[in-house]
C-alpha cells in the first residue's frame, strides 16, 4: 500500500512539473514510518449497530473516505489483529466540523465525551459477546 502512494506522488510530482517545463526529481525518504492504517471491514461492521445505538441511532453514523494522514494506530493492524480506527464528532458547531484537533484553534463540545464512552463500551460489550464460546 505504501508503494501505491508513494508512486502516486512521485507521478504527480513529476507531472506538476512537466507543466511548468521543468522536471522533478522525487526521493522518498520511508525511514521507519507508520504502517498504512486500514479497517477490518468485518470487525468495522461488527461494530456500526453499537456506535448507533450509542449515538442515538444509525443515522448518526457514517463512513468516511479514505485519507493520506499519517496515523500510528496502523502498527496495530500490521499485527494481524483486526482494527477499527473511528472518530467522535465532538465539534462545538454540532454537526459541522470545527478546527482539527492539532489547530491551536481546536474546540470541543465536552458533552460529546459521553457519546465516545457510551460507544468504547458498546464496541466492547458487542466485541465480548461475539468472542463467548457457544452455550455460554
Amino acid at each position: 500500500m505504501i508503494g501505491i502512494a508513494q508512486e502516486e506522488i512521485r507521478r504527480r510530482a513529476t507531472g506538476i512539473a512537466a507543466s511548468y517545463g521543468v522536471q522533478a526529481d522525487v526521493k522518498i525518504d520511508s525511514g521507519d514510518g507508520y504502517e498504512v492504517l486500514v479497517n477490518d471491514q468485518d470487525a468495522t461492521l461488527s461494530l456500526v449497530g453499537a456506535f448507533g445505538a450509542a449515538a442515538g441511532g444509525a443515522a448518526k453514523v457514517s463512513q468516511r473516505p479514505a485519507s493520506m494522514g499519517s496515523e500510528d494506530f496502523g502498527a496495530f493492524g500490521s499485527t494481524g489483529v483486526p482494527v477499527v480506527f473511528w472518530m467522535l464528532n465532538a465539534s462545538p458547531m454540532g454537526d459541522k466540523a470545527g478546527p482539527v484537533n492539532h489547530s491551536p484553534l481546536f474546540q470541543i463540545d465536552e458533552s460529546a465525551m459521553r457519546v465516545g464512552v457510551r460507544a468504547l463500551t458498546a464496541a466492547t460489550l458487542s466485541q465480548l459477546a461475539s468472542a463467548r464460546p457457544q452455550g455460554h
